[in-house]
């Protein structure tokens, strides 16, 4: 109101700030949302139902989470767009701002680490400058790439932190989360932060599926560490939409296995065969994966039992809102069989090369008509007449 020009001298004073002014989340600095040279303060807004805080440090965020009683209900906010996907299930009376924490905004090269609270736009930044710095030991970084474009909108990306979408997954394990099959799938590990007995700060690491069952009370992800991989593995993933962008898959897959280099068709190791949108409980393909190894892939045989085997261990949910359970159980198997067609490269028949193209980008351009008969015996009704419109 102080910009209005009839405004009160009292608007335009120091107890009328404008709105943006009032938190001092501008860097003074630098002009920018955040800065790392600058502390924000932190904020304490309270009312008769709710109360909001903004620490700008992990020691301020756990002394300020120890203080809430246990019967009082909070969230951690970043971007704060999984609403979207799930709405409340109750009142939240705590909510605690993490978007100016930074240790949460932290990306490092050596090891290839990436702060929970570093949204999907800079993570994809990062692997992107990753991909072609060190193109030997994360050359898998290109296909986590390809993929995170189809995750929500780009607008959401700029906003949803990583560590957000993480913990999506940890309270609704049914949720389709496209973040946590790829970290599942190359054994990246997700480090833990809270407070021990001795109320210090402890970090503990989990692989993604042992973190699932991890209680986060109080608890924050820190960062994600990516692991170095060989280029003798092969790595792909792959989502079945009802939509080519913005939507929730079917069914989704992420696939990592090491291929003897010799042959180039024999697993020489445990692969990685995660899917998402099967069920809450069903991560691995368990018993594929462990009678996969050491399996030559050219064998029919070897091929057929995998698949009977695969048939057996997957068993989804019933949905609602899903396609059926035969349909998701279809697209697991069909996954599986597009990845090992691409892991085994030039050695499979041309017939069946075309498995592995994706027609996002080879469908060309469709086109309709639509053609009506008429009786010449009729006329004038139903014959053809010239709008006045179409030579304008």
């Amino acid at each position: 109101k102080s910009f209005a020009g009839e405004s009160e001298e009292t608007c335009k004073s120091a107890l009328c700030e404008d709105i943006e002014d009032l938190a001092g989340w501008v860097c003074p600095k630098k002009n920018a949302f955040f800065c790392s040279e600058y502390e924000h303060g932190n904020i304490l807004v309270r009312d008769k139902n709710k109360t909001w805080i903004s620490p700008n440090n992990l020691e301020t965020l756990f002394d300020s989470l120890e203080k809430i009683p246990e019967t009082a209900s909070y969230r951690l906010v970043a971007g704060n767009t999984g609403v979207g996907v799930y709405e409340d299930e109750m009142e939240i009376d705590y909510y605690i701002d993490i978007s100016k924490i930074y240790a949460l905004k932290r990306m490092s090269t050596k090891p290839l680490q990436v702060g929970g609270g570093v949204c999907l736009s800079d993570a994809m930044k990062k692997f992107e400058v990753m991909k072609e710095s060190e193109e030997e030991e994360f050359w898998y970084l290109n296909q986590f790439c390809e993929h995170l474009k189809y995750v929500a909108s780009s607008a959401i990306r700029d906003i949803g932190s990583i560590g957000g979408n993480l913990m999506l997954k940890h309270n609704h394990p049914e949720f389709q989360s496209d973040v946590f099959n790829l970290l599942e799938a190359v054994g990246a590990k997700i480090s833990v932060s809270g407070l021990d007995s001795q109320k210090k700060i402890k970090t503990t690491d989990y692989l993604p599926s042992t973190w699932l069952q991890t209680d986060m009370e109080k608890k924050i992800i820190l960062h994600i560490t990516f692991p170095p991989i060989s280029s003798s593995h092969i790595f792909s993933s792959y989502k079945v939409t009802p939509r080519a962008a913005f939507a929730h898959a079917h069914v989704n897959a992420a696939f990592l296995a090491e291929l003897d280099q010799e042959n180039g068709s024999r697993i020489v190791s445990k692969p990685a065969f995660v899917f998402g949108g099967v069920s809450a409980s069903f991560i691995h393909a368990t018993k594929a994966e462990t009678f996969v190894v050491g399996k030559d892939l050219k064998d029919p045989k070897v091929i057929k039992e995998l698949f009977k085997i695969l048939a057996k261990e997957t068993d989804p949910d019933e949905k609602i809102d899903e396609p059926s359970r035969e349909y998701r159980a279809g697209l697991v198997e069909a996954l599986l069989y597009k990845f090992l067609i691409m892991a085994l490269g030039d050695s499979v028949p041309d017939s069946k090369k075309s498995g592995t193209q994706d027609l996002r980008f080879l469908r060309p351009l469709q086109q309709g008509s639509q053609e009506y008969k008429t009786d010449p015996k009729l006329y004038p009704v139903n014959k053809p007449v010239e709008k006045l419109e179409a030579t304008l």
